[in-house]
């Protein structure tokens, strides 16, 4: 087959991102929704608590154009429809400040505040900012921006956090962060790779949003279906959605590969995708590198046995690695495994929500997917391994399984992507219902039914997204049917 781009196309393509286009920018609705709110508060007086969000996530994920898009949306204009409280937005790419670091970063606020304020503030203050501008003096600055606080909402946007060392990342709250946000009227939105910067000043602290409602998360299905109507890939969803692995950046590099190689056809069939198994493969084989490049060797066959799993432990990990020759490690030596993939890497943290190690959903994906396309069988073999697992772990503690019961479905439902086989998918289905119906009582089933009730806000939609659509309707069909006779 006559490959349309060469591998270092490919290469080039994973590593670049598309230029931000305010037009091309879609949904991030909850993060949107988490700064209206934020500005609302201020414009209303109102005290806020956490006026320091730090969105975080892999790289490629969109975070720089959350940021410009806010930076368009909050940016200073004499038609703003705040009129009580106008809103200016400051934003600022940490890897493109240069030496001396907080210098450099108050020159470029200062001239974007001047920019946008310099015919609505007073003399004296426009002479402050000249001074910082010219100068790049920090004081001078803050004082510029508490005194015009109280007529508008300042929001500061700080891309690539993770770019900052910890000497800088210090003198950058010590100087500015603090001060600003002590005042309850100015705004910090942060973002970076990492779930937390190393925050340093108390005060800085206790005014950060809560890591779990800052993390940026994957593209459900009805997110990519917008992304291929925004940038017109003539691509069927559901035939695409599921290497995608919900990232809005692979849209893209699957997007303009597919559709070149197409020349602009329509992707008529499943049977046509399947046939391009050698496009996509070297896609996803550079997308996992490109995400993994920050994990030491020696931890990339501990990352690939846990990769099937949505969260884990130590137990999870013991039951998924497959050691050569059958050797069988300390549990000290896999704690520690996990201790280092924590620490020396960006991409897996200890979740305190779910007691347990998470991988970030993308890498686990494209890990997955990558495996799906170059070793079916291996695919196959450790997403049957899980589901054997939590069958184990749902037979010992019955009364109180219903996580396990949902991550049954969730890798039933990965099998499915490989064979295909509603047959078997059901089945499994309906060992999971019959096992709810007999052992779950009734507020525990009402969890389990809750993961796939879209009126809900614990509706799983990872799950919701690969089950094919008649599956989900049996599901919540049979699911209600339960829990009626459970109530009587």
């Amino acid at each position: 087959m006559d490959m349309a781009f060469t591998p270092d196309q490919i290469v080039n393509l994973v590593e670049n991102s598309r230029p931000y286009d305010k037009s091309s920018f879609v949904d991030r609705l909850r993060e949107l929704e988490i700064v209206q709110g934020k500005v609302k508060q201020i414009q209303d007086e109102e005290g806020i608590l956490d006026p320091l969000v730090n969105f975080w996530g892999v790289s490629k994920l969109g975070k720089t154009w959350l940021l410009r898009f806010l930076y368009d949306r909050y940016h200073y204009s004499a038609n703003s429809s705040f009129s009580n409280k106008p809103t200016f937005a400051l934003f600022a790419s940490l890897t493109e400040i240069t030496a001396p670091f907080l210098t450099s970063l108050v020159i470029n606020l200062a001239a974007d505040t001047l920019a946008q304020l310099s015919t609505t503030i007073s003399t004296e203050l426009r002479q402050h900012l000249s001074s910082a501008q010219q100068t790049g003096d920090v004081d001078e600055l803050v004082h510029v921006l508490q005194k015009v606080s109280t007529k508008f909402v300042p929001i500061i946007l700080l891309d690539d956090a993770e770019a900052v060392s910890q000497e800088r990342w210090l003198e950058l709250e010590q100087h500015l962060l603090e001060p600003l946000l002590l005042s309850g009227r100015v705004l910090f939105v942060v973002a970076g790779r990492r779930p937390r910067p190393q925050w340093h000043r108390f005060e800085v602290r206790r005014r950060v949003m809560e890591t779990k409602e800052t993390h940026l998360g994957i593209f459900p299905k009805s997110s990519v279906e917008k992304l291929l109507r925004n940038r017109h890939y003539n691509i069927p969803l559901d035939l695409f959605f599921p290497y995608t692995a919900g990232s809005p950046h692979l849209v893209d590099v699957l997007g303009q590969l597919l559709i070149h190689q197409r020349r602009h056809k329509k992707l008529a069939d499943q049977i046509w995708l399947q046939q391009q198994n050698e496009l996509l493969r070297p896609v996803l084989v550079a997308y996992q590198q490109y995400l993994l490049k920050e994990v030491p060797a020696d931890l990339h066959n501990f990352l690939q046995a846990v990769a099937p799993l949505r969260s884990y432990r130590l137990e999870a990990l013991r039951f998924m690695i497959e050691e050569p020759n059958g050797a069988v490690a300390s549990d000290g030596h896999y704690m520690r495994k996990l201790r280092e993939l924590d620490q020396k890497t960006t991409i897996v943290w200890w979740s305190r929500e779910h007691k347990a190690y998470i991988t970030d959903d993308i890498v686990r994906r494209v890990v997955n997917y990558k495996q799906l396309l170059v070793d079916r069988a291996a695919y196959e073999r450790q997403h049957q391994r899980a589901i054997d697992m939590y069958w184990r772990w749902a037979r010992k503690y019955s009364e109180t399984s219903e996580d396990f019961l949902i991550e049954i479905w969730f890798h039933a439902a990965c099998l499915y992507q490989f064979h295909h086989d509603s047959h078997k998918l059901q089945e499994e289905i309906e060992n999971t219902l019959g096992f709810a119906r007999e052992f779950l009582q009734l507020d525990r089933f009402i969890i389990l039914k809750q993961q796939i009730d879209n009126k809900q806000r614990q509706f799983d939609y990872e799950l919701c997204d690969l089950l094919p659509e008649s599956t989900y309707r049996y599901l919540t069909k049979e699911l209600e049917h339960i829990q009626n006779k459970k109530e009587k």
